[in-house]
C-alpha cells in the first residue's frame, strides 16, 4: 500500500491547496507521471472501453482500446519520444532507468472500473481492487498454496513474502542471472546490474515496465477479438443445431460489420470451429466429462 497511499495523500494535499497552487501541484504530478498518470485517467479509459465494447455502433465513434488509441494519436503527432514523455512523464524520457509513473500516478482511483469490459477476461484483479490490500494478501496465499501443491517450495515461500522481500530477492536473482523472469519462471528480458539494484529497492526497471505495458495493450486486443469470435462462432453453431438460417445470416453480418470497423482485429472462423461446437453441444454431460478426462484415467471413470 506504500505507493497507493502516496497517490491518495497527494490528492488530499491538492484538495486543501488554493486554486493556483493546486494547478502547480497538478503540473508537478503531470511532469512525474505524464498525462496517463493524472487522477482518474485510467478509470476514464476503462469507462470508454466498456461503453465502446458493449453498445452497438459506439465502437465506430469511440475506441475499444482507448489507451492504445491515445498512444497511436500521440505518436502520430509527437513521434515516439514525444509520445512517451507526454503520456508517461519522467518515465518516458529516453534512457530513464526506472518506472516512476506506476509508482506516483493517480490514474486508477475507482476500484472495479474494468469489471464489465469484454476485453477484461480475468475479473479477479477488479474484484481484488474492491476489497483492498487484504484481497491481495489472500491471493498471494492462494498462489503460494498452488506452488506448494506442485512441489515448488521456493515459489510457495516467495508468494507469501512481503513485497519488499520479494523485490529484494528478485533483484538478487536478476543480478545473478542477468535476466528478469515472471513468477512462473518465464524470461521477460535481459537486465543489467543497475536495473537489478533498482528492483531490489522496489522500483520496476524502465525496460521491463515498457515491455509489460506493451503486452497489456496487445493482450486487451487479443482478449476482445477472442470474445467476439467465440460469440459469433457459438451463434453459427446454434443456427445449425436449431436449423435457423436467419440466425446464421445474423452471425455472418455481425462478423462482416466487425471486420469492416476493425480491420486490425479481423475475425476469420473456420468450418472446423463450428463443427467442434456442434459436436460438443450434441454430447451428453457424461460424454463431455469423459472427453475431458485424461486418457490414462478413462478406464477408471464410472461414466
Amino acid at each position: 500500500m506504500t505507493f497507493k497511499a502516496f497517490s491518495i495523500n497527494y490528492l488530499e494535499f491538492m484538495k486543501r491547496l488554493p486554486v493556483k497552487q493546486r494547478m502547480l501541484a497538478l503540473a508537478l504530478l503531470t511532469m512525474a507521471a505524464g498525462v496517463e498518470g493524472l487522477p482518474f485517467a485510467g478509470d476514464f479509459e476503462d469507462l470508454i472501453d466498456t461503453l465502446a465494447q458493449w453498445i452497438p455502433g459506439l465502437d465506430k465513434v469511440l475506441p475499444v482500446n482507448s489507451k492504445k488509441a491515445l498512444r497511436e494519436w500521440a505518436g502520430k503527432y509527437l513521434g515516439e519520444a514525444g509520445r512517451d514523455i507526454l503520456l508517461q512523464g519522467t518515465s518516458g524520457i529516453p534512457g530513464f532507468p526506472i518506472d516512476i509513473q506506476r509508482r506516483v500516478g493517480a490514474e486508477n482511483l475507482i476500484p472495479g472500473t474494468a469489471l464489465f469490459k469484454q476485453s477484461e477476461t480475468d475479473k479477479t484483479r477488479d474484484i481484488r481492487e474492491m476489497f483492498g490490500a487484504g484481497a491481495g494478501a489472500l491471493q498471494q496465499a492462494v498462489y503460494g498454496a498452488a506452488s506448494l501443491a506442485k512441489g515448488n517450495l521456493g515459489g510457495a515461500a516467495m508468494a507469501v513474502m512481503p513485497k519488499a522481500v520479494r523485490d529484494m530477492l528478485q533483484g538478487i536473482d536478476m543480478a545473478t542471472t542477468g535476466e528478469y523472469r515472471d513468477p512462473t519462471g518465464k524470461l521477460i528480458t535481459e537486465t543489467t546490474g543497475a536495473q537489478a539494484g533498482f528492483k531490489a529497492l522496489g522500483f520496476q526497471p524502465g525496460n521491463v515496465a515498457d515491455i509489460q505495458a506493451a503486452k497489456q495493450l496487445q493482450q486487451q486486443d487479443i482478449n476482445l477479438h477472442n470474445v467476439k469470435e467465440a460469440g459469433i462462432a457459438d451463434k453459427l453453431a446454434q443456427a445449425i443445431i436449431e436449423k435457423r438460417p436467419e440466425l446464421r445470416a445474423e452471425a455472418i453480418q455481425e462478423m462482416r460489420s466487425w471486420n469492416a470497423d476493425h480491420p486490425d482485429m479481423r475475425i476469420v472462423i473456420n468450418p472446423s470451429q463450428i463443427r467442434q461446437r456442434v459436436r460438443n453441444a450434441q454430447m451428453t454431460a457424461q460424454q463431455r466429462m469423459l472427453k475431458s478426462t485424461p486418457r490414462e484415467m478413462r478406464g477408471q471413470s464410472p461414466l
